[in-house]
């Protein structure tokens, strides 16, 4: 079939059908570009379609997705963690089977203790947790409850503990007395029967072991405190690199849109240099033209400015009440513009955050996992959503200003303690016929103070 030019050109020359011809190619076209693009699309999708007969089947699989594989962020610390509360709620709703079994599994699979850095299995993990808890009460509750779960049966009574006598005492040498006075009773008791030197070589051991076992618990201490520094220190890496992803990204996104601003803010046209008005010179046409340019940047300033003062807090209440009474913003649009800034900050603040965690322990080169550039993906798309609301906001405020120099254009307040005034033309002269009439002809050029005074008083 011929191109569309040239079906006009038959049809200008009387081709029978030649005009329904390029009616039709022009409509055909584009749905054949279209239809490309689409088939381009989705052929990758296309071994999925009979697995997923109605559409609620696959948003079920994707919420379950999003609810095991998630971030949210902590109350207290801010920091992101994973959240799974919503994928096991509905396990435990539509498949409670499942959910015991991925329980007993994880259970029995290795993880990592944060403090110490030890891997260990989880359920070792979960009972070393309930061993810290720090409530005396809920401490006593925990102990009670395990030993019940394990058959255990608490102790009624405490094992008495003498101390030793001085007899015992006389066979010890002075630097194991102390090692002595601790062993349990039953171990001195056991152990006073046998000889002097075996007494304290056996003393010696115990010392001996007990130094190591101080020793150990030092150098876990140290091990403990050391790990906690350096999760402290990740913590706030992780903290400075997330806000300086935030700063970078949205810095960048409002460059773009003051310096498109500044582009469109063209309110006072710029003189043409080839076609000058009567009585201006090129350099007074130059410097006219610089003016011109800077009175749009400052424009251009104003309503970057006021638009931007919306995502800060401090500013915002300043500005919004003024910006809603002249029609720039509605509470739909400002719902809106929260929305999209909330999530932007919320996910581009974590995955800041998480990219800096996963590159420490990254071997080589780091690519990140499908989650975190799933929270790059949806902070482009809500600082995308923040600059569409806020080119929205700024077609408003242009509008309201071009209305500004349209009124100054006509006159309006151009009563001046009861003087008629006029506005000058671009040549820098002002002519009023009501007092310059006796003059005869408008006059020429720049005038002096002297005729400025006499013409217009």
């Amino acid at each position: 079939m011929p191109s569309v030019e040239e079906l006009n050109q038959q049809a200008e020359q009387g081709v029978k059908y030649a005009k329904a011809l390029a009616n039709l190619r022009g409509v055909i076209d584009p749905l054949r570009t279209q239809h490309t693009e689409l088939q381009a699309k989705f052929s990758p999708y296309e071994s999925y379609l009979e697995r997923f007969e109605q559409p609620e089947q696959l948003q079920q699989v994707l919420e379950l997705k999003e609810g095991l594989i998630g971030w949210g962020n902590d109350p207290q610390t801010g920091e992101p963690y994973p959240e799974v509360g919503k994928g096991v709620q509905f396990l435990q709703t539509n498949h409670r089977d499942h959910l015991d079994y991925i329980t007993a599994e994880a259970l029995g699979l290795p993880t990592v203790d944060p403090d110490t850095g030890r891997t260990m299995p989880r359920i070792d993990f979960v009972l070393e947790s309930m061993a810290t808890v720090e409530d005396p009460k809920e401490l006593a509750q925990t102990k009670a409850k395990v030993g019940r779960i394990f058959g255990l049966v608490e102790p009624s009574a405490v094992a008495p503990q003498w101390q030793p006598t001085e007899e015992e005492l006389a066979v010890v040498r002075p630097e194991l007395q102390d090692t002595y006075r601790k062993l349990p009773y039953e171990e001195r008791e056991e152990l006073k029967l046998a000889s002097p030197d075996y007494i304290n070589r056996t003393l010696e051991r115990e010392k001996f072991t007990q130094q190591l076992q101080q020793e150990k618990e030092q150098n876990d201490a140290r091990v403990q405190q050391e790990a906690q520094q350096r999760e402290q220190y990740v913590n706030q890496q992780a903290q400075q690199a997330a806000t300086e992803y935030v700063t970078t990204q949205l810095n960048q996104a409002l460059t773009t849109f003051h310096e498109a601003v500044v582009q469109q803010c063209n309110f006072i046209k710029p003189l043409d240099v080839a076609n000058l008005p009567t009585g201006i010179t090129p350099e007074q046409a130059t410097q006219m033209n610089q003016q011109i340019a800077s009175s749009n940047k400052a424009e251009a300033a104003q309503i970057t400015g006021l638009i931007v003062s919306l995502f800060n807090p401090q500013t915002k209440a300043y500005v919004l009440p003024l910006l809603k009474e002249i029609g720039a913003v509605d509470d739909k649009l400002l719902t809106q513009l929260d929305a999209a800034a909330s999530a932007f900050g919320n996910n581009a603040r974590n995955y800041g955050n998480l990219t800096y965690r996963q590159r420490l322990t990254a071997n080589g080169s780091y690519q990140p996992s499908a989650d975190v550039t799933t929270m790059s993906n949806e902070a482009s798309r809500a600082l995308k959503s923040m600059i569409g609301y806020a080119n929205q906001i700024k077609g408003k405020l242009m509008e309201k200003r071009s209305q500004f120099f349209e009124l100054t254009a006509q006159q309006h307040n151009s009563t001046l303690n009861g003087s008629a005034q006029v506005r000058p033309p671009l040549n820098g002269t002002g002519y009023n016929p009501t007092t310059a009439a006796a003059t005869g002809t408008p006059p020429l050029g720049k005038m002096t103070r002297e005729e400025i005074t006499r013409l217009y008083g």
